[in-house]
């Protein structure tokens, strides 16, 4: 997690980066997370990316919260069963992030 965070940081820093950050899906419009983050204040503000790998799912990608600030954030989760709670309590940190920030 921590290194996907670092080069989430380290693309921030590259004159490529908006072009970059305009290509992830947006919570609540496209993509992998179109149908996650339906809600304000959450809607248009996930700029993500989703990925499985076998039984690992992750959510790594940036906030953009109501204060003004951007926060980088990656959340990984192992041993996911299909069908189970992952995705949700996943949404449910970013939110606690946003209301946090």
């Amino acid at each position: 997690m921590r290194a996907t965070a670092q080069l989430l940081k380290f693309a921030a820093t590259q004159p490529w980066f908006a072009d970059w950050k305009a290509s992830l899906p947006i919570g609540g419009e496209d993509g992998t997370i179109s149908s996650r983050f339906l809600k304000a204040p959450l809607k248009d503000h996930v700029i993500a990316k989703t990925g499985t790998l076998s039984e690992a799912r992750a959510l790594s990608g940036y906030l953009e919260c109501a204060s003004g600030r951007t926060v980088i954030f990656s959340i990984m989760v192992d041993a996911h069963m299909p069908g189970s709670a992952d995705q949700g309590v996943m949404d449910r940190i970013v939110a606690a992030i946003a209301a946090a920030n």
